[in-house]
């Protein structure tokens, strides 16, 4: 009977350094935790503004401006450089 009161008193003292260690661990997982505040990054979901519509008026676009007008010369003028050679 000795004993067991013993075996038990030790099973005690081992729940209780267990339970303390265990409640440390969480502390410190706690601690390493990122603290919650608010970011740029997090998706805000918000109804959009109504905007009043008016009636619906074509725009006149450019005309598309041909491959051959972008990249034509201006200048009449060689362009060669130092002792490079024209071929």
């Amino acid at each position: 009977l000795e004993t067991l009161k013993e075996e038990k008193d030790v099973v005690n003292g081992k729940l209780v350094r267990l339970r303390k260690s265990s409640k440390d661990l969480e502390d410190i997982i706690e601690s390493r935790r990122p603290a919650e505040r608010p970011t740029k990054n997090k998706a805000e979901f918000v109804k959009a503004a109504k905007r009043p519509t008016t009636d619906k008026v074509e725009i006149a676009k450019k005309p598309a401006v041909r491959y051959a007008e972008m990249y034509r010369r201006t200048s009449k003028r060689s362009t060669v450089r130092g002792n490079q050679r024209n071929w």
